[in-house]
């Protein structure tokens, strides 16, 4: 039994050959980090993608169980890349064009902290390793058998070590923190939480660590946080937007990247004394 899925309209058509690309590449033995269903593009062109994935009987995944759905047997020397130069790769895949958007505050702010941790850490080298992309509970399923991820339309061959890592761990935080509403005040409280709860988890997630320095962990999850935000912004500049979120989907959009950028800010100043200026009074 398999599942088909159909997407016609030019971003969806992108992913869904993205996911192709996921699915060739992770299924390679040297890249053996996941289980992946049996996956199939049936036909694909500029006007539409049909594929299909098997179906799993199962049950979804749980938020504290990261470890069942990593396969132990993973096991590869990383090659590195200079920061400054991985700091480019994800603003030149997001599109991001800073010029454009030069009015918003909130953009100054973020170009303001990507400015400053590239001038104090750029010339470092980083682990890059290659990446789910959406590396959460809800896209993994358990059967009797194995443990399955799946929905690979956010795959890259190359992106900062730990990125899967810190997305299943971190994004449902953000879900959470956004959904319940919770009180601005107490968010430095959450945030120092938050990197105390990484670095506890990743003790049980890595048996070898590929870190050079002891300020790496939190080098690593800026970014995250820096590509997280990317990939919002341009989620919500895709020319027909419209059409595929609702306005309930894309003020949540919004909150989670004014969230990260919050997180970004505290981050930054607390480990690495960057400061940054406020726009927008």
């Amino acid at each position: 039994i398999f599942m088909i899925k159909i997407c016609l309209d030019k971003y969806s058509i992108n992913l869904a050959k993205n996911e192709e690309i996921g699915y060739f590449e992770l299924n390679k033995p040297e890249n053996n980090k996941f289980n992946l269903p049996k996956y199939k593009m049936i036909n694909k062109s500029e006007d539409y993608t049909l594929s299909q994935t098997e179906y799993l009987s199962g049950f979804k995944g749980k938020y504290f169980e990261l470890r069942k759905f990593c396969n132990k047997n993973y096991i590869k020397e990383f090659e590195k890349i200079l920061l400054k130069d991985y700091i480019n790769l994800i603003q030149n895949r997001f599109q991001f064009n800073q010029f454009n958007q030069i009015n918003d505050d909130e953009i100054k702010q973020f170009c303001q902290i990507r400015d400053n941790f590239v001038l104090k850490f750029g010339s470092i080298k980083i682990p890059i390793d290659i990446s789910h992309g959406d590396f959460v509970h809800f896209n993994s399923i358990k059967t009797s058998e194995k443990n399955y991820v799946f929905d690979l339309e956010f795959f890259h061959k190359i992106r900062s070590y730990l990125y899967d890592f810190i997305h299943w761990n971190l994004n449902p935080i953000f879900y959470q923190i956004i959904k319940k509403k919770i009180n601005p005040t107490i968010y430095p409280v959450i945030f120092f939480s938050v990197i105390q709860f990484l670095k506890f988890k990743l003790k049980n997630y890595h048996e070898k660590l590929h870190f050079d320095c002891d300020s790496i962990f939190e080098i690593l999850l800026t970014n995250y946080l820096l590509e997280r935000y990317l990939f919002l912004n341009h989620q919500t500049s895709i020319k027909n937007i419209d059409a595929l979120l609702d306005e309930k989907e894309k003020s949540f959009v919004k909150k989670n990247s004014n969230l990260i950028l919050k997180f970004l800010i505290k981050l930054n100043k607390d480990k690495f004394n960057l400061n940054f200026f406020k726009f927008g009074g």
